[in-house]
């Protein structure tokens, strides 16, 4: 049996997070035919990253990209660094080991490296490696 390391969720308390990014319901809501609490289903969100639109007994604090939490949660930022990366620029992976903080012009460099650049018929596509 495989075990995931899960937490407290910091901007919505009662859920968990684990480090593979998966996210489960509050306790008391969504469980399965056995109690447990259930994975909760995210989608994609502006920009094509898996995310949840998250609320508190204050209201909806509206979307919320996983990546983010995770990082937030799980990898340390001791630089203070802004933006989270997809090591493999596999956008909807978002397990503690494909992410890291970078700065913004950090993350344009890693997003160059991993461009491949073609032409069909006189026209330059851009896709990632």
């Amino acid at each position: 049996m495989v075990y995931s390391i899960w937490a407290r969720c910091t901007i919505h308390t009662d859920l968990l997070v684990s480090i593979d990014g998966k996210l489960l319901s509050p306790s008391g809501l969504y469980l399965d035919s056995i109690g447990r609490r259930r994975e909760i289903k995210t989608g994609l969100i502006p920009g094509g990253y898996k995310g949840k639109y998250l609320r508190t007994s204050t209201g909806i604090i509206g979307e919320r990209y996983i990546h983010r939490i995770v990082g937030g949660i799980f990898i340390p930022n001791p630089n203070n660094k802004p933006q989270i990366n997809h090591r493999d620029k596999n956008e909807h992976n978002n397990s503690v080991e494909n992410l890291e903080w970078v700065t913004g012009s950090e993350n344009q460099l890693h997003s160059h490296k991993h461009i491949q650049i073609t032409v069909v018929n006189g026209k330059r596509i851009f896709n990632a490696r």
